[in-house]
């Protein structure tokens, strides 16, 4: 019997841990809006070096950083425009990154889904 209770009591303590660990701000502090544009654009070199965008879009400067806050927390949001684009409707790309810089994804609308 008290080895079922020493495995409920670990079982307890994990799931209590991974509760802890999930509240924002605990890997690190919060990227500053400064620190932006250089992610923004080694994301760009990222989705061109895994054929997300195309080759064209490589050393474009960031075009804008703005954020927009979500009842989760604050998104940040960075533009990059590529006027060498053939498609009018996909030149400019914008990325979102959460308030630690974790990229959360991208597309060409500026629609957060």
């Amino acid at each position: 019997m008290s080895k079922l209770v020493g495995i409920i009591a670990a079982a307890l303590l994990a799931l209590s841990a991974t509760v802890a660990r999930a509240h924002p701000n605990h890997d690190g502090p919060p990227i500053s809006k400064e620190e932006l544009p250089g992610l923004g654009q080694r994301t760009v070199v990222l989705l061109v070096e895994h054929k997300q965008l195309a080759p064209s879009w490589a050393g474009k400067p960031v075009k804008e950083v703005s954020s927009r806050q979500l009842p989760e927390g604050v998104i940040w949001v960075v533009t990059v425009e590529n006027p060498a684009e053939a498609d009018k409707a996909k030149r400019t790309v914008y990325m979102f990154f959460d308030e630690l810089g974790n990229f959360l994804g991208g597309n060409h609308t500026g629609l957060l889904k």
